[in-house]
């Protein structure tokens, strides 16, 4: 498992998301991670206006959302709602306090597939280990829990990663 050290510049740049840091961010660590992880970007968005809604957002006064600033993610949700012209913005903030900080969550996945291929299992179909996946996934969350078709797909995508190792 990779841990991240605060003096990483992931974690560096991550403050970019902090509320307190609304007038001192930097555009420079926006950019880090637009520019790292494009899939952050909106469909409907460029970097260009990201950048533009970012310096507005620097500008604007945000006091109508200070009853969530206790949870930044709830708060970036509300800055999203309630400001329209910051939508985009909010969205890729979303995203990055949604990546992952270590790869744990990869490990484990990747333990419970080597638990499931043995030597002796080597003749389960990709369908089969798939599902056992899914299943031993879903057994550690809550039952009530539905999988949308997009965390599937990244069960899948870290399944055959796995197998290709």
């Amino acid at each position: 498992m990779v841990k991240l050290t605060f003096d990483d510049p992931y974690l560096i740049a991550a403050e970019v998301t902090n509320p307190d840091h609304q007038t001192s961010a930097s555009t420079e660590n926006l950019r880090y991670f637009v520019n790292k992880f494009p899939a952050l970007i909106p469909p409907s968005a460029t970097v260009d206006s990201i950048i533009e809604q970012f310096t507005l957002y620097q500008s604007t006064d945000l006091r109508d959302c200070e009853n969530v600033h206790s949870h930044v993610d709830q708060w970036w949700v509300e800055i999203g709602r309630k400001h329209q012209q910051l939508q985009f913005l909010s969205q890729v903030m979303c995203g990055i306090l949604c990546l992952p900080h270590s790869s744990a969550h990869c490990e484990r996945i990747f333990s419970t597939v080597r638990k499931n291929k043995t030597d002796q299992r080597a003749s389960l179909s990709e369908d089969t280990l798939d599902s056992l996946l899914v299943v031993k996934h879903q057994s550690e969350r809550s039952k009530e829990r539905e999988f949308t078709p997009a965390q599937i797909d990244r069960l899948k995508g870290c399944y055959y990663q796995s197998l290709n190792k």
